[in-house]
């Protein structure tokens, strides 16, 4: 009796754990897509550096305090930093190098015995045998030149005191010196950072453009590109609506809009994305994804932020960080949740917050093999999902409004939803602030889409071993 009493028992509760098993597997399973995707975008948030363009902008305003023509400007003592020994005003970590070396003024440090100690994995990232050097930034002004390789090309090309023989500025001789006090920055950046390719400073100097950039290395492209003009300077300053950005005599200094230039006279100005950033300062911009263009099947994205000067709210710069998209790509690749990542039934998606959906990472993209960027609408990206479901997680929220952070994890987390038999979750990225801020916005989506038939797997997983365990028992 009691034998068949157990008996009865087992068969019951197995049935039982059966049953309960679905319901709760199911819950469980609702559960993880809500929140993986706030989890992953947590780690993505560590890995791509959304700090640096306004920590990068922070040091160049204090370097730069005063810019162009401010009282103090010339001497530092419009710094915000007191010296006690000096009881003034002054900058604390002057350069005791030589001056800046300009972009052909390269001495290359590393080479293929010990770019691991410099440059680390990101030595092909510069074409073949690329001359680097990491001893220091480089510095481009228009019309710079090598001399002993360019017929025409003068000292007065070269001449940093007036800013070259091309477009002479009387802003360039300062530049080029405090520039070399940002080394620090841009070096400590680059080796700590390591999926930044280069990060540049990109002067607007008063009209003619220069660059300073980490680390120096030669590989500007050839050819032309098309100039969109500088009256977009003629708008008002953001930080002082009663004038321009610019001045009439720093706008003349661009090319007309749809002039043909030569990279060898590039002007930041004259492209578009400084343009998106001198208009929006208050914001951290993102471009891309970009092919290098070199054959090596890496893509990366770029980052950048203007700077405006605290004291005469000149513009002084726009800042460009760019970003390799390898260890993304291999982060999204090797999620696992649920099942094993080779099954295919998790997948995760990284795209843009744009108008279409960008795609930045996805496992079903392959960007060593691809020369285009794609969009979440491709079919082989995400299996199931489309620009509406995108378009739906983007409608949760007005993020130009000053939002409780909680709030917003609340809505997104109970946004997931079945589709076309998939679960489907998603986060923005980076992950919003503990406390609001006018100037976040999100940048990325992270979307995470898991199969329901791996959910199946999952549950005749279960029933096989409650039926393997009713089994021994009886």
């Amino acid at each position: 009796l009691v034998m068949a009493v157990s008996i009865i028992f087992t068969v019951h509760t197995t049935d039982s754990v059966t049953s309960d098993a679905r319901s709760d597997v199911g819950n469980v399973t609702r559960t993880i897509s809500q929140n993986s995707p706030r989890y992953i975008a947590e780690i993505l948030s560590l890995q791509i550096p959304f700090q640096l363009p306004p920590l990068i902008a922070e040091v160049v305003m204090d370097r730069f305090a005063g810019y162009p023509h401010h009282l103090g400007y010339d001497d530092d003592t419009a710094v915000p930093f007191f010296d006690i020994d000096t009881q003034r005003n002054s900058y604390p970590l002057n350069s005791t190098a030589a001056a800046l070396p300009l972009h052909w003024q390269i001495n290359p440090n590393v080479n293929s015995d010990n770019y691991q100690e410099h440059v680390q994995h990101r030595w092909s990232w510069y074409g073949a045998d690329p001359l680097i050097s990491t001893s220091s930034a480089a510095y481009f002004m228009q019309g710079a030149c090598d001399p002993t390789k360019e017929e025409g090309c003068t000292d007065e090309n070269n001449n940093i005191d007036t800013g070259g023989a091309i477009t002479p500025t009387p802003t360039n001789k300062q530049i080029v010196r405090k520039a070399a006090d940002l080394n620090f920055i841009l070096k400590s950046t680059y080796e700590q950072f390591q999926d930044v390719r280069d990060v540049g400073v990109y002067f607007a100097n008063a009209g003619a453009g220069s660059i300073l950039q980490f680390p120096h290395h030669q590989s500007r492209p050839n050819g032309s590109y098309t100039s969109i003009g500088c009256e977009w300077m003629s708008q008002p300053n953001p930080f002082d609506k009663s004038r321009p950005i610019a001045s009439n005599e720093e706008i003349k200094r661009c090319r007309p809009k749809g002039v043909e230039v030569n990279y060898t006279d590039y002007n930041v100005l004259e492209q578009d994305w400084c343009r998106k950033m001198a208009l929006e300062p208050f914001q951290t911009h993102f471009f891309g994804p970009h092919n290098s263009g070199l054959g090596d099947g890496l893509w990366y994205i770029s980052m950048g932020k203007a700077v405006y000067d605290r004291l005469t709210n000149e513009f002084i710069a726009c800042i460009l960080i760019n970003i390799s998209l390898e260890s993304i790509d291999a982060a999204v690749s090797n999620v696992e949740i649920l099942n094993s990542a080779e099954d295919g039934g998790t997948r995760v998606t990284v795209v843009k917050w744009d108008e279409e959906g960008t795609v930045v990472a996805s496992p079903e993209w392959n960007s060593s093999n691809e020369t285009e960027p794609t969009t979440i609408n491709n079919s082989r990206i995400e299996r199931g999902l489309s620009v509406q479901d995108f378009e739906h997680f983007k409608s949760l929220v007005d993020f130009r409004e000053m939002l409780d952070p909680k709030d917003v994890r609340r809505k997104f987390e109970g946004a997931s939803y079945e589709t076309d038999g998939l679960f489907v979750s998603a986060y923005p990225l980076p992950v919003p602030p503990e406390k609001s801020t006018k100037e976040y916005l999100p940048q990325f989506m992270v979307i995470l889409s898991i199969e329901t038939e791996d959910l199946e797997k999952t549950f005749e997983t279960i029933e096989d071993l409650a039926e393997e365990t009713q089994k021994n028992l009886v």
